[in-house]
């Protein structure tokens, strides 16, 4: 008797590395962003939730760095578009959107969201704890599996993360928790890739 257990297709989460020099790029404007932008409404901008910023100077580096990333996650998904985004009769440009900084300050979180466009990214740039042996997580995905039940994909992160990104579809319901243990800020970047029209 042959058997086998079938594992049907699901989208896939991307995660890699920023190179060095562009992670010390983005982190030292990261750092200023304070000084030198004004705060602005992410949607989710309330009491209890990051302040938001947007990256300016090191904007052109970091597409230049995403674009091939982006390009790898749409050949392992060469029908994402056409499959999820239907109402479209003809193909479009995509066009990544300006991205924004989110400074955590201790005791605060995002609530489960998701983001606008076809794909999105948050890139960990400052993480001012280590990894705790306790179930603590900072982020998780929260989607449903093949019955329709919750399941979750959770991150617990520590200092050497630094520098993860990692690219979703944006429709990917997303928890950024709050964490205790510091008093300096968890520094996060983040960004959408949509669909450009006339």
């Amino acid at each position: 008797m042959s058997k086998e257990f079938l594992d049907l297709p699901n989208l896939r989460v991307l995660k890699a590395k920023l190179p060095d020099d562009l992670y010390n790029k983005i982190l030292n404007e990261c750092l200023q962003c304070e000084k030198n932008n004004k705060k602005f409404d992410t949607g989710l901008t309330a009491t209890g939730t990051p302040n938001h910023y947007k990256l300016k100077d090191t904007t052109n580096d970091l597409f230049n760095f995403l674009s091939p990333l982006i390009d790898e996650w749409f050949k392992k998904h060469p029908n994402y578009v056409k499959q999820s985004y239907s109402i479209l009769d003809e193909d479009c440009p995509f066009h990544l959107t300006e991205p924004w900084i989110n400074l955590q300050e201790k005791n605060k979180f995002l609530p489960i969201h998701t983001h606008d466009g076809i794909l999105s990214y948050s890139i960990w740039i400052k993480i001012p704890y280590e990894k705790s042996n306790k179930k603590f997580y900072s982020f998780q995905f929260v989607y449903n599996n093949i019955i329709g039940l919750n399941n979750t994909h959770d991150f617990q992160l520590g200092k050497k993360d630094e520098g993860t990104i990692l690219i979703f579809p944006s429709l990917l319901n997303h928890i950024v928790f709050p964490f205790y243990s510091s008093k300096e800020k968890r520094i996060s970047v983040s960004g959408n890739l949509i669909i450009k029209v006339k």
